[in-house]
């Protein structure tokens, strides 16, 4: 009789991930959460990269429509039921509100119901950009959120 080998991740409580972060590391990204159901501790450096394809977030509030991004996550929802139940900290460092990151935070936000406190981290600010980074944040908070003791916090 054949013994099935642990998954490498099972007992992981902390995972701090570096990456260029565009729309092709989601599928990655999914995996790694899948794989870590016990994960309570989640940092994503974001490296900036010039030749890093990346959205600009620049929809409206008012608009209502769902993104691929979103609708990608939305699919994954089932399978990472008990990653998004266990993860209570989320820090993301060198955020530049793209479209990915946002569906990303959007996404935990939405179904993290042990959430309690997420950092968000911008990368470099340009004084131009700080209205749009201003309306991105007020965006954010108000996205629906899983968990009522969840706090957000920008930096």
């Amino acid at each position: 009789m054949g013994m099935a080998l642990p998954d490498p991740f099972t007992n992981l409580r902390t995972l701090e991930l570096q990456m260029g972060f565009n729309k092709a590391d989601a599928p990655g990204l999914a995996w790694i959460f899948k794989s870590s159901p016990c994960l309570h501790n989640l940092v994503i450096k974001i490296m900036s990269d010039y030749k890093t394809e990346r959205r600009q977030w620049s929809r409206d509030i008012w608009d209502m429509s769902i993104s691929g991004e979103e609708r990608y996550w939305e699919s994954q929802a089932q399978g990472l039921k008990w990653f998004l139940h266990q993860l209570k900290v989320v820090r993301i460092h060198g955020f530049s509100e793209c479209e990915n990151e946002i569906s990303l935070v959007k996404f935990l936000l939405r179904h993290g119901r042990a959430l309690q406190e997420m950092t968000v981290c911008s990368g470099q600010c340009h004084p131009r950009d700080s209205l749009r980074r201003d309306k991105i944040k007020s965006q954010m908070m108000g996205f629906s959120w899983a968990s009522s003791n969840a706090k957000i916090e920008f930096r």
